[in-house]
């Protein structure tokens, strides 16, 4: 079982599908989102942001945003992504 991730920037939609395991930097500190997560609503701070799929981890840096949870749908919406 898998969350349906999506991570939006005011541009583009930077990810839309399956993650087994979301790391995210909110204010309080960094949050792991698993499936059957409870309903959460954080604000998230610069810093690295990162999603498993299988075997497979994508990181991204962001500068800040919003993430809500709700039956296994994450959506981020970040300001903006650092450019590598």
């Amino acid at each position: 079982m898998a969350i349906q991730l999506e991570i939006l920037s005011p541009q583009k939609i930077v990810y839309r599908g399956p993650a087994d395991e979301v790391v995210a930097p909110s204010t309080a500190g960094e949050v792991g989102i698993l499936p059957q997560h409870t309903s959460y609503v954080t604000l998230l701070q610069a810093g690295a942001l990162s999603y498993r799929q299988g075997e497979k981890t994508e990181s991204l840096s962001i500068t800040g945003g919003i993430g809500f949870i709700e039956a296994d749908r994450l959506v981020i919406l970040v300001d903006a992504l650092v450019e590598k």
